[in-house]
């Protein structure tokens, strides 16, 4: 057996000791990182869960606020024309409405991250033959067998509505679409 000087050997193995401390910390602070990263990512991910979550619950409460007005009113409360409320100037909810917990885009121009969208050329007047977001929607709102009247706001049918929520996420812009078809009576 070999003889090795005492010295040496504790030299050699102070050298490894500090090496492998080294190493072993630099192997923890990545996977540190890489958990940290996870956590992050995973909270974003809740938070644009829950984003989702909101808008898409709100725009179905709009939905169904659709559906339970008087189909000859729909129209009249929810668009963008203040003068036509069934009540009054200024008196029905209109096109825009909040949802508590998500955050207007920047520049949206009436400060609500909700829209009630109708076919219309003028906010006061339906009309058929819109394209999009409509399109896949019936354009033949009076059912007269023609889909290019230009107003049928006094005489349509079928009232097509988009419920749109936009607004400014965790990750960027984000939006939720709800379609539906409201009908009335026919005469």
């Amino acid at each position: 057996m070999l003889d090795v000087p005492r010295r040496e050997t504790r030299r050699s193995q102070r050298g490894v000791t500090i090496l492998e401390i080294v190493v072993s910390a630099s192997v923890l602070l990545v996977a540190a990182v890489g958990v940290t990263r996870s956590v992050v990512g995973s909270m974003a991910m809740t938070r644009t869960n829950r984003e989702t979550s909101l808008a898409t619950h709100a725009a179905r409460r709009a939905v169904e606020q659709l559906r339970q007005e008087g189909f000859a009113e729909v129209f009249a409360r929810y668009n963008d024309y203040p003068a036509d409320d069934p009540d009054g100037p200024g008196t029905a909810p209109g096109a825009g409405f909040p949802v508590i917990g998500l955050q207007v885009r920047p520049g949206d121009p009436d400060g609500m991250v909700g829209r009630v969208l109708f076919p219309v050329a003028t906010p006061d007047r339906l009309t058929e033959g819109v394209g999009a977001p409509f399109d896949g929607l019936p354009t033949d709102l009076n059912l007269d067998g023609d889909t290019t009247d230009g107003d049928v706001t006094a005489t349509h049918l079928l009232l097509p509505a988009v419920v749109r929520v936009e607004w400014q996420g965790v990750g960027g812009e984000r939006s939720v679409e709800l379609r539906t078809l409201l009908a009335g009576d026919r005469p």
